[in-house]
């Protein structure tokens, strides 16, 4: 996926534009997921970071990202806990805000919590968070 950054408040929210779909290097600004939205919500609570995620979302993959960001969101949180606390919420992150948006946005976690269905892998990540 091309993405560029729509919208950044740090700690707060990111909104990254869709722009086209890689596939076996073919760039396609026609592709169903193109011009889509994906918004991601940080609030921190008494410690705990609660991440939403708001995604357009085409029948097409509908299925798809319904199984796996939460899948995605549970790897993002096993990066971000210390090794003590409970688990109550499969979104709430046992960690400071800026710890959950680092790991969020650090190129070498991408890879490990954005693969959260087994038929996807990200094998590399790059961003720059400046709103274009």
């Amino acid at each position: 996926m091309l993405a560029e950054i729509a919208e950044n408040r740090l700690f707060e929210f990111i909104s990254i534009k869709h722009l086209a779909e890689i596939n076996d290097g073919e760039i396609r600004t026609d592709a169903p997921r193109a011009n889509a939205l994906e918004n991601y919500s940080f609030a921190e609570s008494g410690g705990t970071t609660t991440v939403s995620v708001d995604v357009d979302m085409t029948e097409e993959f509908s299925d798809y990202m319904s199984e796996a960001w939460p899948k995605s969101l549970l790897i993002l949180k096993e990066l971000c806990e210390v090794p003590f606390g409970s688990i109550t919420v499969a979104i709430s992150v046992y960690a400071p805000i800026e710890t959950v948006w680092e790991k969020w946005n650090t190129p070498s976690d991408i890879t490990h919590w954005n693969s959260g269905h087994p038929d996807r892998h990200t094998t590399y990540a790059e961003n720059d968070l400046r709103v274009n």
